[in-house]
C-alpha cells in the first residue's frame, strides 16, 4: 500500500478445476498504478459467459472471525475481528460481550503449509463444530459434543487452501480447537503464522 508500493507477478499458475476454469486459463497481473493500492489485470477465456473473478490481498497472521449472539450465524454479527489461532476455552463465561449461551461463530480465510505430506487436522468443539477445506468439508462434528474429530489429507507446500471453521454453543460450556499433526509436524494448535 501506499505511493512507493511495488508488485510483481512471480509465476503465473495453470488453471485447475478449483480455480481458473476454461480452455488454457491464466490470470496475468499486467500493470500497477502508483498511488493507493489500485491494480490492473486481465483475466483471460476463450469460452464467452458468466465468470467471477475473486482478488485478495492476503494477510498473515489469523482468520477472520465473525460472532452471532445467536446459534443460526444469522445477522450482524456482534464482534468481528482477526483471531490468531483456533485455541477457546471460555468455560461457562461470555462467548461474545453479551451472551453465553445460544451462540455462533465462523472463521475464514487461507491455510498455508510448509511442507509437503500427510496431515491430520483434529477439531474439538463444545457444543458443535464444522472444518471445510476448499469448499469441501473435512470434519462435521456438529451432532456430536466434546469429541476430538480427526481428518487425515495431503497438503501441499506454499498453496494457499481456503479454510472455513464454523461453531455453534448451545448451553453449558463452551470452547473449539484446530490442531494439526504431520510426521514433521509435532501435534499442536495451527499457529497463526499459517493462516491468512
Amino acid at each position: 500500500s501506499g505511493s512507493d508500493a511495488s508488485v510483481y507477478n512471480k509465476q503465473i499458475t495453470p488453471g485447475n478445476d478449483q480455480t481458473l476454469l476454461g480452455y488454457v486459463p491464466r490470470l496475468e497481473v499486467l500493470e500497477k498504478v502508483p498511488g493507493n493500492p489500485d491494480y490492473y489485470s486481465e483475466y483471460v477465456i476463450d469460452t464467452p459467459g458468466s465468470y467471477l473473478t475473486k482478488v485478495s490481498q492476503l494477510t498473515q497472521g489469523g482468520l477472520s472471525a465473525q460472532y452471532f449472539d445467536n446459534q443460526f450465524q444469522y445477522g450482524t454479527p456482534s464482534i468481528e475481528r482477526v483471531d490468531p489461532t483456533i485455541e477457546f476455552d471460555w468455560s461457562t463465561g461470555l462467548v461474545t460481550d453479551n451472551s453465553v449461551d445460544f451462540v455462533s461463530a465462523n472463521w475464514k480465510g487461507k491455510f498455508k503449509v510448509d511442507k509437503t505430506e500427510m496431515y491430520t487436522l483434529y477439531l474439538k468443539a463444545d457444543d458443535g463444530a464444522s472444518l471445510t477445506l476448499n469448499h469441501t468439508v473435512l470434519i462435521n462434528a456438529s451432532d456430536v459434543c466434546c469429541v476430538e474429530h480427526r481428518a487425515h489429507i495431503l497438503l501441499t507446500a506454499n498453496v494457499y487452501y481456503d479454510i472455513v471453521l464454523d461453531f455453534v454453543e448451545l448451553t453449558g460450556t463452551a470452547s473449539v480447537s484446530l490442531k494439526y499433526s504431520s510426521t514433521s509436524v509435532k501435534k499442536q494448535t495451527i499457529p497463526a503464522t499459517n493462516f491468512y
